[in-house]
């Protein structure tokens, strides 16, 4: 994975301030930043639209108001590599479209928590910037001045899995980071497992027991896999119960500044369905959250 151009989604408030500072200082500060702020229109009532102004007057008073504003943001971030770019459409879309226009490695938003805005409710424009967008998008929370140190990387049985571990391993050497890698064995595939007849799998009802204690090794090798021949500096961690939970309870407690998952699927499906594990992972994060999604090719594979 490379940080060499990063699209930066700003609607000019605090949280979207504030992860355009920090990717710039902390997460790739080498990188070309391309900051672009999206206008949308409302459409008001008809009964209303007396008391309007024409959209294209609208919308051409909206652009030269947030040019000013990114050029501002572009020199208060200290960098020389900084571009900036208004546009006009549906705030996920245009982002997606700007991200491959400009053939980014990441596209970075902040999250607002919840108050009103742009980045609110993640149904509306971050999620749906997951379905639509190819590039990785990384959701800022929660950060600290500093760059990622621990990195903690959800793995779970698919084509996204090597990605993911790509991702944490590339950025764990850029940023000097250690990786916790994750996997979950959800309850209900350790209940057959354990319930099986002349199954393989120890039957421990017991929480950490022998059965749990198997797992975790074989759990353990196949992580490893992951990282071909330079596991250094990864930890491998098998856990037990619902996925979205075990993650976020990881993140807290090791420590993790930044939580690296990928998403299933092309793009078309990713339309209609976000995993129910990234987005609980996205909505409940207290720290930055970098979604990856296999190659084109690999899915058509």
């Amino acid at each position: 994975m490379k940080l060499d151009t990063v699209v930066i989604g700003t609607d000019f408030s605090a949280p979207s301030v504030a992860a355009a500072r920090w990717t710039a200082q902390h997460f790739a500060p080498g990188a070309e930043l391309v900051l672009v702020h999206v206008v949308t229109v409302p459409e008001p009532p008809r009964f209303l639209r007396g008391r309007f102004p024409a959209p294209d007057a609208l919308v051409a008073t909206a652009r030269a108001g947030a040019d000013a504003r990114l050029r501002e943001l572009a020199r208060s971030l200290g960098t020389g590599r900084t571009r900036v770019e208004v546009r006009t459409g549906h705030a996920a879309e245009q982002l997606a479209e700007a991200a491959q226009a400009h053939r980014a490695d990441v596209i970075v938003v902040g999250r607002h928590g919840r108050r009103p805005g742009l980045w609110n409710r993640l149904g509306s424009t971050a999620e749906s910037l997951v379905r639509a967008a190819t590039t990785p998008v990384l959701l800022v929370t929660g950060v600290r001045d500093v760059r990622p140190r621990r990195i903690l990387v959800a793995l779970d049985d698919s084509d996204a899995a090597d990605v993911a571990a790509d991702a944490a391993h590339a950025l764990a050497k850029l940023f000097g980071a250690s990786v916790v890698a994750l996997h979950v064995i959800g309850s209900a595939i350790m209940s057959h497992l354990l319930a099986a007849p002349g199954g393989s799998v120890a039957r421990d009802p017991v929480d950490d027991g022998p059965a749990h204690d198997e797992l975790r090794r074989e759990g353990g090798r196949w992580i490893e896999s992951h990282f071909g021949a330079e596991p250094e500096g990864v930890v491998s961690e098998v856990a037990f119960g619902e996925a979205g939970e075990e993650i976020l309870a990881a993140a807290e407690r090791e420590a993790i500044e930044l939580v690296v998952i990928g998403s299933h699927g092309s793009a078309p499906v990713r339309r209609f369905l976000v995993g129910s594990v990234a987005s609980e992972v996205l909505h409940r994060a207290t720290c930055p959250v970098l979604v990856v999604v296999p190659p084109v090719d690999d899915l058509e594979e």
